[in-house]
């Protein structure tokens, strides 16, 4: 009984996200919410059992590539896939499907936004990491790869200026310093190269940015 209702729980903190989206930006998800709320529950599944790579995969083709369902396309999912696994999650894990399945939702806010505003970054940066990302942005420091991300007094202020210099910049140079200033405590890169991808006007057909070999967060 327990588990069950932990995975209720678990379930209902998921749909949360994708309620909020629809309400906030009206209808776009009407079609793919039914599918997004399906993967969810086989995200769910995955933490009572271990689930064959072979399972996975079908159940994960199954969801994506049913016909009608436009969005998330097959190569977005498979970035999201990609780079869920590159931050650490072990593929077909269960925290890889419920990360991948966030890092959609949040794919999906980005197709939304008109230009790029802080609150499109605050929402974005919730979506993909909900559980660690409730305070936003972060009122915490953080170090990532050995190296301190901006000051947090400093965080809300460098992220305006970023979204008020957005027109000058390419998207490129935009996600490295947003990296730099790594606002949230998790999720820093997914959110990163979703939004490098809305700059970029590549959601539909994504690709990674150019991050220099020896670049390290000043």
């Amino acid at each position: 009984m327990m588990t069950d209702n932990r995975e209720r729980a678990r379930l209902h903190e998921l749909q949360e996200r994708i309620d909020y989206i629809l309400q906030s930006q009206g209808m776009c998800f009407n079609d793919i919410k039914p599918e997004l709320d399906r993967w969810l529950v086989e995200a769910i599944k995955a933490e009572r059992a271990a689930v064959s790579r072979e399972a996975a995969a079908n159940t994960l083709a199954a969801v994506i590539e049913q016909p009608g369902l436009n969005c998330p396309q097959w190569s977005t999912a498979r970035y999201c896939e990609d780079e869920v696994e590159r931050q650490g999650f072990r593929r077909y894990s269960p925290a890889w499907y419920q990360r991948v399945a966030w890092m959609l939702i949040a794919w999906e806010r980005a197709r939304c936004c008109k230009g790029l505003h802080i609150e499109d970054i605050l929402d974005i940066g919730g979506l993909v990491a909900p559980e660690k990302n409730r305070i936003r942005p972060r009122k915490v420091n953080v170090i990532v790869g050995g190296h301190r991300g901006a000051a947090v007094e400093a965080v809300p202020g460098l992220l305006q200026r970023l979204c008020e210099t957005v027109s000058r910049l390419t998207a490129n140079e935009f996600y490295l310093e947003f990296e730099r200033i790594h606002p949230f405590v998790d999720g820093n890169g997914r959110a990163g190269k979703i939004l490098f991808n809305q700059l970029n006007r590549t959601l539909d057909n994504p690709v990674l940015p150019d991050v220099p070999k020896d670049w390290v967060i000043p």
